[in-house]
């Protein structure tokens, strides 16, 4: 047995030498990546920039659904959200948190190279794609709309003259139900179609265990519109931390002649949930001393389980996104002609209860015996918020690329109109000790914002290839954004208006700017 073992040893270790050749052979056979970093198909090798690339294999093998799905497969890229219209992605850690209807996020987040200048829109899910590419760092000459952070590019897969068919069916924990198909295939000779549907259904992880004996007050919210609607116990023994989506994207490919191609693209989705079961932890820590004021309020069930809430609002988060797009692809012979249309929307709301604890009874007087004033043993404060966003857009991008022995160039000219109407509320309330701060007792402020933007660009860049190893590149851009906003404050209690009760200082409203900048960036 012993010289039987030891025999295969030997013959094992004599191979290695003859096997190493093979791998190093295989290596050098991997597949190559193909990508449009640059606007044109290239070998990852090739492109001089960062870029990680997930093919579709890898992406329906990885269960990729979503953008923190691919975060956590990317490093450099990550991702988190406040709310369902409210996602925050940072490359490198390079992003924006601000949500303002003026505001544009620092990493830009295209669909089949159509902008998505809301990061609220990005609500799809990631079925039948052919790739995602994430590039790293300012992308200025070929981008150059608000990609400071970098740049996610989905790539969506076309429809074929081969029929398919697909299903996937999956299931787990919390009663999850997921169900993706697929269907494409040949029309007419010169018409290909598909019709990709995605549904997914997931119960709550965390509980809302309040009781209608927990309630003291239901607050003055007769004159709340977004926060208002939600008040109320109806949420006692709802689960939280819920999921449901679906999703709908159709394609038709046109093959108007044999230099002419237009893909006709509509995409749809939408998803909701009941929102966030917030817990307060660390209690012992809390500033100033105000820790045991925090437990006035959290019942023995409450602080059983950091999952458990106790919110006397039945908080709900829910959006919509649409899209539609055209693009025209032509030879011409000394160049190739890129034409895409597109207009997309996005539409969400939510109420979110930031303490996850009932609402205070500042009139409740002070225990027997404690010359304190009413309102003094409360929870410190409760915040309740609430937003809504209704968005828009419209862009046009034309290209012409070409190429000769040595050079590779690319010109293009970017129009980009966008309107956000927007609403945020917020309803505070804060203890006795509190308000001794100089904060108001209890504040229901209603902000509004309404946002035009208007951006246009013209861009070009060339590669002038001296060697086969030696590349000079240079491109160029100017680009102007213009906006013009107004906003107001709108004190729901009828007092004079304040801004948000969290800081109180007040200012004039309602207010209304524009302004418009401009710039010429060279590679």
């Amino acid at each position: 047995m012993t010289h039987s073992k030891l025999r295969i040893a030997i013959h094992t270790l004599a191979a290695v030498p003859f096997a190493l050749p093979l791998l190093a052979h295989a290596q050098q056979q991997l597949e190559e990546v193909v990508v449009t970093a640059e606007k044109r198909e290239q070998s990852i090798q090739d492109v001089p920039l960062s870029v990680a690339a997930l093919a579709g294999d890898d992406i329906e093998v990885g269960k990729i659904s979503g953008l923190n799905d691919i975060a956590f497969r990317t490093p450099g890229l990550t991702y988190n959200q406040f709310s369902i219209g409210e996602p925050r992605i940072y490359i490198r850690g390079i992003g924006n948190s601000s949500d303002s209807a003026g505001s544009d996020p620092a990493v830009g987040v295209f669909l089949d190279e159509v902008y998505i200048g809301r990061t609220g829109g990005v609500g799809f899910d990631l079925f039948d794609l052919e790739r995602v590419e994430i590039l790293r760092g300012p992308q200025g000459t070929l981008y150059g709309k608000n990609t400071n952070g970098g740049a996610i590019n989905i790539v969506t897969s076309r429809p074929s003259q081969e029929t398919e068919v697909r299903v996937r069916v999956s299931a787990g924990t919390d009663a999850l139900r997921h169900f993706q198909g697929l269907a494409s295939g040949g029309l007419t000779d010169n018409l290909a179609a598909k019709i990709v549907y995605s549904y997914r259904d997931r119960d709550g992880y965390s509980r809302n265990v309040i009781t209608p004996g927990d309630i003291s007050t239901l607050g003055n919210l007769s004159q709340s519109t977004i926060i208002g609607p939600s008040i109320g116990a109806e949420g006692a023994g709802e689960r939280r931390d819920d999921a449901r989506s679906v999703n709908v994207r159709g394609q038709l490919l046109f093959d108007i002649t044999e230099r002419v191609d237009l893909l006709l693209s509509a995409d749809y989705a939408r998803d909701e949930t009941s929102g966030p079961c917030r817990h307060i932890q660390n209690v012992d820590n809390a500033i100033a001393g105000l820790g045991p004021f925090w437990e006035l309020n959290m019942s023995d069930e409450y602080k059983a389980d950091e999952r458990h809430c106790a919110s006397q609002f039945d908080t709900s988060q829910k959006r919509e996104v649409n899209g539609v797009m055209a693009r025209l692809e032509a030879d011409l012979g000394w160049s190739s002609l890129t034409s895409i249309t597109a207009w997309r929307s996005s539409e969400y709301n939510w109420v979110d209860d930031l303490t996850g604890l009932p609402l205070n009874n500042l009139t409740a007087p002070s225990p027997a015996g404690v010359p304190l004033p009413p309102g003094f043993f409360t929870t410190p404060g409760n915040v309740i918020n609430g937003a809504e966003e209704d968005a828009s857009q419209f862009s046009q991008e034309f290209r012409l690329a070409g190429n000769t022995d040595r050079i590779n160039w690319l010109a293009g000219v970017f129009f980009m109109e966008e309107d956000v109407e927007r609403g945020e509320e917020f309803y505070t309330q804060y203890s006795t000790p509190l308000q001794g701060l100089g904060l108001a007792a209890v504040g229901d402020v209603l902000f509004t914002q309404d946002n035009t933007t208007t951006s246009y660009a013209v861009y070009g860049q060339a590669d002038w290839s001296f060697t086969d190893q030696l590349t000079l590149t240079y491109g160029v851009r100017w680009a102007e954004d213009e906006k013009e906003i107004t906003q107001n404050s709108i004190d729901l209690l009828g007092t004079t208006p304040s801004g948000v009760p969290l800081i109180l200082p007040s200012f004039a409203a309602p207010v209304s700017a524009d302004d418009s900048w401009s710039e010429v960036t060279h590679k």
